[in-house]
């Protein structure tokens, strides 16, 4: 079994988790602190037992940490909640003060610095703020990767090239100019830094492709090749939608790893020293529902996990995923009527969740989110058809798509608000041959938002995001054929937690159907989650 500190790091973070404070078993089981307790801080300590602490994003934004005895509900620049973020990355001592520093990465590509950060305070100002970071599809912490006894972090692109920013000790400039230190490193679909596994004293990094081989890049503590030439783990990894960097859990002054499985069980593979784990060993409570937990493996993300369906009458009902592959009961998001219609969700703002828009019969484009306070984003939204996928610039801001009458496509870019939107590119025509256009995120891992459409045929085909505004989607790619069985398909967004933006499809009989992205761009055999009524929707976003 593993230990009190090791059963404690549950991270079940439910959907429903609005609180302000996260209950000791909402993280996991607490108890009562190990022998060595009294040793000094190490990475990620923030109540000064010793040992690494977790962190993690609820569904509704509060960045929490979870000590041996404490949960800290972080305000961050003056809020109560962290809206908006992306990742949270737990680096350690950045800034060379006397306590650990937390580092948020937003939606919209800034990178936040947080320093001395402990158990007994909650509210902090940022400290360093550093813009564009939206070009990297991960940012990780490995810990010390060049020898100088301070952490540094990697990024990494879309391409897969890999950098590596320095740290310089300074609360106010903390990383020196990138340098690139790899490439096709998109070839993994997990990526973390694992601090020090081998006991050199130097950070390491953990990675895994899609058929679930994980690997260990050793860190050299040479700035200009901080890491050596893989090594393999083993394979079998597959089976987990995400891997966490658990750092030292145990003590033993080893880091240890968590995995967690699509069903949500979770287990504890301590560190054996040598850059291996022992024997994996049951976690409890499951690390299960819709988290996104520092340290994960997995890209960050951003927008909804979220179903909505709407009736012939207007009325919008919401089904909140769980994180495993399925959702929760329906809730009445909007008592309609035929004076409301094309409603759609888009993360257009720092909202977790995107925002529910609505056009109404003057052909007003409405964002109704009580933030927005009900602003018109378009006085002339003359379209058939609309969605918000997210980025499709490049620029980390949510942008829309509509289609007109003619099949002509247009992309139309926000600015972070959810209250504006840009004037309208054309993206081309043919789009009408489509029955249905949907997309929430990022299907493929590049971490750029991407779209699926059904022909009359039947077939599905992606397209891929490029981030670039005026060419936003590669030429398309396949997916399938006998998609006309459903008679609604919609994507909710990443409903198992692994970072990929999945597929559901309603069938005329009222089954609802789940597809989980499978990390090359397509998707696993269909799983029916819902036995009956869904066809009471004439339309699933």
């Amino acid at each position: 079994m593993p230990t009190r500190r090791a059963r404690r790091v549950g991270l079940r973070l439910a959907a429903a988790c609005a609180a302000a404070l996260l209950t000791a078993g909402a993280l996991g089981t607490l108890g009562a602190p190990p022998a060595h307790a009294a040793t000094a801080p190490g990475r990620n300590d923030f109540d000064g037992d010793g040992l690494a602490d977790v962190g993690a994003v609820t569904p509704s934004g509060w960045v929490v940490l979870n000590g041996l005895y404490t949960n800290v509900n972080l305000q961050l620049d003056g809020s109560d909640t962290a809206l908006g973020v992306k990742d949270l990355i737990l680096p350690g001592n950045i800034a060379g003060t006397a306590k650990n520093d937390v580092l948020v990465l937003e939606a919209h590509g800034s990178l936040k610095l947080y320093t001395d950060v402990s158990a007994d305070r909650s509210a902090y100002d940022t400290t360093w703020r550093g813009t564009g970071w939206q070009m990297f599809n991960k940012v990780l912490a490995p810990g010390d990767l060049t020898g100088d006894a301070r952490p540094d972090l990697l990024a990494r692109t879309p391409n897969g090239d890999l950098y590596l920013y320095r740290s310089t000790g300074s609360a106010t400039a903390p990383f020196a100019s990138r340098v690139k230190v790899g490439h096709g490193f998109n070839q993994f679909d997990q990526l973390l830094g694992a601090e020090d596994l081998t006991g050199d004293g130097i950070g390491d990094v953990l990675a895994r492709n899609t058929k679930g081989e994980l690997y260990l890049y050793r860190g050299t503590g040479d700035a200009a090749r901080p890491l050596a030439t893989r090594s393999l783990i083993g394979p079998g990894w597959q089976q987990y939608s995400q891997l966490f960097a658990a750092d030292d859990h145990t003590g033993d002054g080893v880091s240890d790893l968590y995995a967690r499985q699509y069903d949500g069980d979770s287990y504890f593979y301590p560190g054996n020293g040598r850059g291996g784990f022992a024997a994996r060993q049951t976690s409890e409570p499951r690390v299960g529902d819709t988290a996104a937990a520092a340290g994960a493996g997995g890209n960050g993300t951003f927008g909804k996990s979220v179903l909505h369906g709407r009736t012939a009458s207007g009325d919008v009902y919401q089904y909140l995923g769980t994180g495993r592959g399925t959702l929760e009961p329906k809730l009445l998001r909007i008592l309609g009527g035929t004076d409301w219609y094309n409603f759609h969700a888009a993360p257009l703002s720092g909202q977790p969740g995107g925002d529910l828009m609505l056009r109404d019969v003057n052909g007003w484009l409405i964002n109704m989110e009580p933030y927005a306070d009900w602003p018109d984003l378009s006085r002339s939204w003359n379209y058939n058809l609309s969605l918000g996928p997210g980025d499709l610039s490049g620029d980390g801001r949510g942008d829309l798509l509509a289609r007109d009458g003619s099949g002509n496509l247009y992309l139309f870019r926000g600015d972070g608000t959810g209250t504006r939107v840009a004037s309208r590119i054309l993206v081309g025509g043919g789009w009408n041959q489509f029955t249905a256009i949907t997309g929430s995120g990022d299907v493929t891992g590049d971490g750029r938002a991407d779209i699926l459409a059904r022909n009359t045929n039947g077939e599905l085909f992606l397209y891929r995001g490029t981030g670039n505004a005026t060419t936003p989607f590669a030429a398309r790619q396949l997916v399938g054929t006998g998609w006309n069985m459903f008679r609604q398909i919609a994507s909710p967004g990443d409903l198992d937690g692994d970072g990929y933006a999945d597929l559901v499809g309603s069938t005329p009989a009222g089954e609802l159907y789940f597809y989980s992205a499978d990390h090359t761009g397509g998707f696993k055999p269909r799983v029916r989650i819902g036995n009956s009524g869904w066809n009471a929707y004439v339309r699933l976003f």
